[in-house]
């Protein structure tokens, strides 16, 4: 795996994006906090439930409809033939006429979901930034 330092991911058929935090939560706040930040994250392979070549990481610093369809614009290369996985996040139905958009919810006690990769990925990440933090 290789990290892209290039504006956009590969040309590809298919995508698997999800927004992901990475922080502290606050004690009496159990929704999204000022404390976390936003993360979206996004695999492109060249086949459905691949491994990918070329993962990439963006911070979302306004986590709305609009910025997180602009930074999706950004990183991907939108097409009518090419799919993006998603995990049931209503931003992501924005792209539904740029890209075909798979948006429903995941059973991640399946051995082989639509997300596999992009959630191993996203655990690495949040392990490693975890474990920096911690120190």
């Amino acid at each position: 795996m290789s990290i892209s330092n290039s504006g956009k991911l590969p040309n590809v058929l298919f995508y698997e994006a999800d927004v992901f935090n990475i922080g502290v939560t606050s004690k009496n706040n159990a929704s999204r906090s000022s404390e976390q930040q936003s993360i979206l994250g996004i695999l492109s392979t060249d086949k459905e439930k691949n491994y990918p070549p070329v993962p990439q990481v963006k911070i979302i610093n306004d986590y709305t409809v609009l910025s997180l369809k602009k930074n999706i614009e950004q990183c991907c290369v939108l097409s009518y033939d090419a799919l993006l996985n998603t995990d049931a996040e209503k931003c992501f139905n924005t792209l539904n006429e740029e890209i075909q958009v798979n948006n429903k919810k995941i059973d991640h006690e399946e051995n082989n979901h639509r997300l596999l990769w992009l959630n191993i990925i996203i655990g690495n990440i949040k392990n490693n930034i975890t474990g920096i933090i911690m120190e």
